[in-house]
């Protein structure tokens, strides 16, 4: 059975821009397990308040840590991945909650390797509705709209492991 593993993180912006900011930002905090209020209030609270007034200030912040190589956060993602590659028997993709590489891209590529069964694996550190939570039912709604009829395993949350560990 081909195994292929998918790495997923929060995200990061592509850039440190205000304009590629605000679209993370956008897509970060208009999931409704982000900030569960009604999709119209959620809607207009984010796109009308928060990230007009947020964007170019979460920018600087993000110019201020990102490297020539780009945000840190996807530095040590691609580091992690190639590290799990060297280990694991078989291919390792990354794809990030919000932002690229998306989640519907590594399921996508995962079919296009002919996988069998995908461990999605999110990288948070503890169980969290607007993280751990968030990100299985992403992988389930993605691998669904996508049309992969494979095994669809997820791995246990991180903390879980320090306790058996």
């Amino acid at each position: 059975m081909k195994t292929i593993y998918i790495l997923n993180n929060i995200g990061t912006p592509i850039d440190p821009s205000p304009k590629s900011v605000g679209k993370y930002l956008t897509e970060f905090l208009t999931d409704p397990d982000v900030i569960s209020l009604p999709f119209l209030i959620r809607q207009f609270l984010v796109r009308v308040l928060i990230v007009p007034r947020r964007a170019k200030v979460s920018a600087k912040k993000y110019q201020s840590i990102w490297s020539k190589d780009g945000s840190p956060l996807m530095i040590h993602s691609l580091a992690l991945q190639k590290k799990m590659r060297e280990h694991l028997d078989g291919p390792v993709l990354l794809g990030m909650q919000f932002g690229e590489p998306s989640v519907r891209s590594a399921f996508k590529q995962a079919i296009s390797l002919k996988a069998e069964r995908i461990v999605f694996v999110p990288l948070y550190p503890q169980y969290a509705q607007a993280t751990t939570g968030s990100a299985i039912r992403k992988a389930q709604k993605v691998a669904r709209s996508v049309g992969y009829r494979g095994k669809l395993d997820f791995f246990p949350p991180l903390f879980l492991l320090q306790i058996f560990f």
